[in-house]
């Protein structure tokens, strides 16, 4: 599925791992660094309980 090949046929209309793939919306690469500080600690936790309260 890595393969050249493989991201031709699974990535059309998703992300891709490899550059050039074509119908990619999105190549692995130019995705950023997740924001540790929103996604751990403190932060997650605001979120999570945000998305609970939405929700109950």
């Amino acid at each position: 599925m890595v393969s050249r090949s493989g991201q031709q046929a699974t990535s059309p209309g998703y992300g891709s791992v490899l550059p050039d793939i074509e119908g990619a919306l999105a190549v692995a690469q130019d995705i950023p660094d997740q924001n540790l500080e929103v996604t751990v600690g403190e932060g997650a936790e605001k979120y999570r309980n945000d998305w609970e309260n939405i929700f109950q």
